[in-house]
């Protein structure tokens, strides 16, 4: 803690009609700052004033020592509290940081959120399975066109992360690149062994085709 002594007050002439301030609390308050601010910002203007006579106007030496006098306040008040630039920047780290915090835990919880809601889809999708498989055995890809059927994990062979071209027609399991059918024959439980028409003819089975 600091020391307690009393401050020198600025001096001023009897003949210049400025009450001086009144000697400051140790440490010094908000209030102390703000006369000292007041009183040398009196001085200044009067000092400028030239219409006073010489003995009612400030002199260099007693404007100076207005500001040395609000200067030791200031020292003292940063000395006891921290420069407040310094605190204001503290501060403002503190709650950026806080903010960067809050915002982490809010990503956190939105990525909870989005696998709950992820894996709630992919079970309802799973439940789906043998129904749309049950649908496709009565399309031939023609005239009668299939339904998209889940993946063996619920996921749609459509959605991310997937992202394969849907198949509604027996033209477009024709169409599969050899990777869209590596994926399609993986996604289903099988792997993908064969030639070209056994991939095709697996990915048929796999989503329900009777033939």
């Amino acid at each position: 803690m600091l020391a307690e002594h009393p401050f020198t007050l600025p001096r001023l002439r009897p003949t210049v009609q400025v009450p001086t301030p009144e000697q400051p609390t140790e440490p010094p308050s908000d209030g102390d700052l703000v006369a000292a601010r007041v009183y040398y910002t009196i001085i200044r203007d009067l000092s400028d004033e030239r219409e006073l006579s010489d003995e009612k106007r400030p002199t260099t030496a007693e404007l100076t020592d207005a500001l040395r006098y609000l200067q030791d306040i200031k020292d003292r008040i940063w000395a006891d509290r921290g420069d407040p630039i310094q605190e204001l920047g503290r501060q403002m780290n503190q709650r950026f940081n806080e903010m960067s915090a809050r915002f982490d835990r809010i990503e956190e919880m939105q990525t909870v959120i989005v696998r709950r809601l992820n894996n709630v889809s992919r079970q309802q999708s799973h439940s789906s399975i043998l129904p749309l498989m049950e649908a496709n055995t009565r399309a031939d890809g023609i005239n009668r066109t299939l339904v998209v059927v889940p993946f063996q994990d619920g996921s749609w062979p459509t959605e991310d992360p997937h992202n394969l071209p849907p198949l509604y027609t027996l033209e477009d399991i024709d169409a599969l690149r050899e990777d869209q059918r590596v994926q399609y024959c993986r996604g289903y439980g099988f792997t993908a062994t064969g030639n070209v028409a056994q991939q095709k003819a697996t990915i048929r089975r796999a989503v329900g085709m009777s033939h």
